[in-house]
């Protein structure tokens, strides 16, 4: 696979910034204004649609059924996608691929054939842990233990915001929890990761647990001597640590998308605005958004041409001049990218909810939901002070120039 043109890249964002307008805008006319989901029938039109537009599965690598586009390619694409109300949460509302833990990416073949490829294939419905802890960042406590039985692993204990797995985002059937791993002798062993289906005994959606995300259906799950066989242990490898690294490019890129809408909100109140007054300290601020955002979109596109990952999509048939670079772009980087992302696409719809005025926090427009909804990304996986450490420990490890 060799990294899209120019050409090529301008035709697929004209593209999907075509769908998104025409479709997604239109749909959202007749949704209410904190919907996380399309009507049934909607989606199935669109999502054929999408499929012929060869996008199905866009953040999915091709051996997976993804488009055979290069990851700098994706991240631009997702940051065309995302902008829309549902953006920030839903982009696309799952019509370009599931929400998939990157965690299920280190899954074994059996594993893939059981629980990965039915995601992807839409016959099954994964529930998200948004607050668990990856590689080693220790963060929630992880409140769920798993002590070692003869047979596999026994769960006991309660988990916070977890989306998806209430009856009324269509019924989760498994995900993925991480609990503090216990010998059968209480010794204990570190993090692990495990496949939780929902109609195992002692599995219990406790009670819903509402957030800013209002029309996110998150719960609190609890688990109750819940016992699974051995073969539910996913691995931590270099599968699932290239996805963690995927998965924050493209939530960078998304939040990228969203605060691109909201400059361009901004951006037509502006034109029509009076100069002087308010307005000039208004047209400061979108200013200065737009260079903060425009650097760290170009942030992430750099990590997402230079990311190890990258280069692992890129084919035998390739030549070494169509290859990724191999930069040292690790997750440290793109823990840079996102963080940077995260503060520019915040202070671009705060300035715009400003410049709005008293229209700005109303349910007409998207900003109020998007304000919300990126305070509660900013706490996902780990909040700014994973990201702030991983960036400070390259910057106090890394002794090259």
């Amino acid at each position: 696979m060799r990294p899209a043109s120019p050409e090529e890249r301008r035709l697929l964002r004209d593209t999907l910034h075509r769908f998104v307008r025409r479709e997604l805008w239109q749909q959202e006319k007749r949704l209410e204004s904190n919907a996380f989901a399309l009507p049934a029938d909607v989606s199935a039109t669109l999502s054929a649609k999408v499929e012929s537009m060869g996008l199905a599965l866009l953040r999915e690598p091709e051996a997976l059924g993804g488009p055979p586009l290069d990851g700098a390619t994706r991240a631009l694409l997702i940051e065309e996608l995302s902008q829309h109300r549902a953006g920030v949460l839903a982009p696309g509302y799952g019509l370009f691929g599931p929400e998939v833990p990157p965690a299920l990416y280190g899954a074994t073949p059996e594993q893939q054939q059981r629980f990965l490829l039915p995601l992807l294939r839409g016959q099954r419905r994964c529930f998200t842990a948004l607050h668990e802890p990856w590689a080693d960042a220790a963060q929630d406590g992880i409140r769920i233990r798993a002590r070692r039985t003869a047979e596999g692993w026994m769960l006991d204990g309660t988990k916070l915001f977890v989306a998806g797995a209430g009856p009324n985002a269509g019924g989760a059937d498994f995900g993925v929890v991480h609990a503090r791993a216990e010998s059968e002798t209480g010794e204990p062993l570190g993090a692990v990761r495990l496949l939780v289906e929902t109609t195992r005994v002692g599995f219990q959606r406790w009670r819903p647990y509402p957030t800013l995300a209002v029309g996110r259906d998150t719960q609190e799950l609890n688990l109750s001597n819940l016992r699974l066989p051995a073969e539910n242990q996913l691995a931590s490898n270099d599968a699932a640590t290239a996805a963690h690294t995927r998965h924050d490019i493209f939530v960078a890129a998304q939040l990228a998308g969203v605060g691109r809408a909201a400059l361009a909100i901004m951006r037509a109140r502006l034109r029509s605005a009076p100069i002087g007054g308010s307005a000039e300290a208004d047209r400061w601020a979108l200013a200065d958004c737009d260079v903060a955002l425009s650097a760290a979109s170009a942030f992430t596109q750099a990590v997402a041409i230079s990311a190890p990952w990258a280069a692992q999509e890129a084919s035998d048939e390739d030549t070494d001049a169509t290859r990724a670079p191999a930069a040292p772009w690790g997750a440290e980087q793109v823990a840079g990218a996102r963080l940077a992302v995260q503060d520019a696409a915040g202070r671009a719809v705060d300035a715009a909810i400003t410049a709005m005025g008293p229209a700005g926090v109303s349910t007409d427009l998207p900003l109020e939901r998007w304000w919300r909804e990126l305070r509660v990304m900013r706490e996902s996986d780990g909040g700014p002070a994973r990201l702030r450490a991983a960036t400070a420990d390259r910057l106090l490890t890394d002794f090259g120039p």
